[in-house]
């Protein structure tokens, strides 16, 4: 319950952060140059691309930062949005036509993408599209909702106005026409007319109509078009609220993970004896033994000497006797084996210690056995050594233990005795010495 108090504070700390992140780190508007240099334009193009550019950011205002993308067979930054407009210049100079086709589009939505903030994209081309992943409705998707406006200008031998022309139309922007050197007259007051109908407010409208451009004088010296910088409403809302609503999301995944390494169920110890548990969190071993303890001593039989075993180890128990145990019983000799006998495994074959319990059942490190069978319990049964005699206990399985076929809690072995656990056989068996008494029957 603090666990997920904590967790429910962070998550509205998270929100309120989201809902007041905007308001303290903005993103401003920017001008991005996109040109064409692809094959199709002459090295002599993109000079005067460069030139016109020059005179023309000369009366945008210099506190709008300017980046530049080029495209040809794919598109790339090459200046990121600065403040320095002789990068852009000293960027766009060296720029030379290459590649054999012209991903128009690709290049826009690279740009586009890096305006968070919104403003004016001037697009430098001949209007030709070829091998661009994205389409103009896509463009069109994006544009909106950054509040990017594009401003599209004409260049090459052979220029398609028509694209041109739609691309502005599409994005609430302008065409500067098919000439270069409207860039220098008509940027400045293309972007003022932009950066104007970004600033909100209550009646303003878009009219969605195509707007030429054409060429302007100059403003006069010492009259620049200063841009007022803000935000747009959605910019500042959505992407802070998505961005600190997914790390609060990544957060609290990692605090549930923590949670659950730290409280994941794993060997322990039993509340009712504090015996080690089972790792398959199967009941515990010990307390089942002590239930058998109890249930033998209070079992009335006829003969109580014949059917106790003296302390095993593990608790005094009960044990069904056959006419023919006495017969049976054997001496300890050299070495006492264990055969076991698994579906889809050689048969392997065990030495049963005599100064220790040996423990057969399918659960890791609290057997000395450990066996595949499904159908075996995590501790199924015990081989215990006391007083010349091994003895064979079930710990309360659900399937049982039977020896030569006969189910038993506890029960004396003697040499070829089958022990059957499930599917799995283990047979009891002698070398060297564990032999029947004398007068006893043959095994």
């Amino acid at each position: 319950m603090i666990l997920l108090h904590i967790m429910r504070r962070i998550l509205i700390l998270l929100f309120s952060l989201a809902w007041a992140l905007p308001a303290l780190a903005g993103q401003k508007v920017s001008l991005i140059v996109a040109v064409d240099s692809s094959r199709s334009l002459r090295s002599s193009d993109i000079e005067a691309v460069h030139d016109a550019l020059s005179r023309g950011l000369e009366s945008v205002s210099p506190n709008l930062p300017v980046g530049l993308v080029i495209f040809d067979d794919t598109a790339r930054w090459l200046v990121e949005p600065t403040p320095d407009r002789d990068v852009v210049l000293q960027a766009l100079k060296v720029v030379e036509p290459s590649g054999t086709t012209t991903v128009l589009y690709d290049g826009i939505f690279l740009a586009a993408q890096g305006m968070p903030g919104g403003g004016a994209l001037l697009v430098v081309s001949d209007g030709k599209d070829e091998n661009s992943a994205v389409t103009v409705s896509d463009i069109e998707g994006l544009c909106a909702t950054q509040d990017v406006r594009l401003i599209t200008a004409g260049v090459g031998r052979t220029i398609d106005d028509k694209a041109l022309r739609r691309l502005a139309l599409l994005t609430r922007g302008v065409f500067l026409g098919g000439s270069v050197e409207n860039i220098s007259s008509g940027l400045p007051g293309a972007v003022e007319k932009m950066m104007a109908s970004l600033e909100p407010g209550p009646d303003s409208a878009e009219v969605h109509e195509e707007q030429i451009v054409a060429p302007q004088p100059l403003p006069a010296e010492g009259k620049r078009v200063e841009i007022e910088v803000e935000e747009t409403a959605r910019t500042r809302s959505w992407t802070g609220i998505w961005f600190l609503v997914a790390a609060g999301a990544f957060f609290l995944i990692g605090v549930g993970c923590v949670w659950w390494f730290l409280n994941r169920r794993g060997p322990g110890r039993c509340k009712e004896c504090g015996a080690e548990q089972p790792d398959d969190g199967g009941e515990c071993p010990a307390c089942q033994i002590e239930a058998i303890r109890i249930s033998a001593e209070n079992r009335e039989v006829a003969d109580e000497e014949a059917t106790r075993v003296p302390d095993l180890g593990v608790g005094a128990m009960a044990f069904e006797t056959r006419p023919d145990d006495i017969d049976r019983t054997v001496t300890l000799g050299e070495i006492a084996l264990l055969t076991v006998h698994e579906d889809g495994r050689e048969a392997r074959e065990y030495t049963l210690p005599r100064d220790r319990i040996f423990a057969v059942g399918r659960a890791p490190k609290v057997n000395t056995l450990q066996v595949r069978d499904q159908t075996v319990s995590a501790q199924h049964f015990k081989i215990v050594y006391k007083d010349f005699r091994y003895y064979v206990v079930d710990l309360w399985t659900t399937n049982g233990t039977s020896v030569n076929h006969e189910c038993v809690r506890v029960h004396p072995l003697s040499p070829g005795d089958v022990i059957r656990a499930g599917l799995s056989e283990f047979v009891f068996s002698s070398q060297g010495g564990l032999q029947p008494k004398d007068g006893a029957k043959g095994s």
